[in-house]
C-alpha cells in the first residue's frame, strides 16, 4: 500500500483547534473513582486528510475479524465473540463482530437486529465472572474497516 499524500484538515472545526497546545484534561481525573491522579496530554497535532485506510478497507485479506481466530469463544451464523488473548487490566475483555465484513452503516437489518439480544447475553455472562460488577460496551472503529465492539468487564468497587 502506498502512502497517501496528506495535508492538514481545513474546516471551521479544525480552524478553531488549539494546534500545538496541550489540552486541559482535569475532567478525566475527577468524578468517579479513577486510576489516574493526573494525565498530561501531548500538544495537539494537526489532523491530516485524507486519513490512512483502516485494516481491511482496501484489502480484505488484511482484515483481522474476517480471519479465523483461535481466541473465538462463541459464534453463530451472524456474530462472533473473541476474547483478549493476554490478561490485561480488566477481568474480561472481548471483541464482538459480525462474521461477514460489514460496517455499522451497511450491515443488513437482520445482522443488526441480532446484536441487541447478543449484547444482553454477553452482559449477563460477563457479570458471572468473579469480581465483576458490570459490563460496558464501546465501539471504536479506527483500526479496522470491519464493524466491531468491545465488551469490557468493570470490576466491582
Amino acid at each position: 500500500m502506498s502512502e497517501l499524500e496528506q495535508h492538514p484538515a481545513d474546516s471551521p472545526f479544525h480552524a478553531r483547534l488549539p494546534i500545538g497546545e496541550r489540552l486541559e484534561v482535569s475532567a478525566l481525573t475527577e468524578g468517579l473513582p479513577w486510576a489516574f491522579e493526573q494525565i498530561v496530554m501531548r500538544p495537539l497535532e494537526p489532523m491530516l486528510v485524507p486519513e490512512q485506510p483502516r485494516n481491511g478497507e482496501i484489502d480484505r485479506s488484511e482484515c483481522g475479524p474476517c480471519r479465523t481466530s483461535p481466541n473465538t469463544i462463541w459464534h453463530d451464523d451472524l456474530w462472533q465473540v473473541y476474547a483478549s488473548p493476554e490478561p490485561g487490566g480488566l477481568p474480561f475483555m472481548a471483541a464482538i463482530s459480525p462474521r461477514e465484513h460489514w460496517l455499522l452503516e451497511d450491515a443488513p437489518v437482520e445482522v443488526l437486529a441480532a446484536l441487541g439480544p447478543l449484547l444482553q447475553r454477553i452482559s449477563e455472562a460477563v457479570k458471572t465472572v468473579p469480581g465483576v460488577a458490570r459490563c460496558h460496551f464501546g465501539r471504536w472503529n479506527d483500526g479496522s474497516a470491519h464493524m466491531h465492539m468491545w465488551a469490557l468487564a468493570r470490576p466491582r468497587a
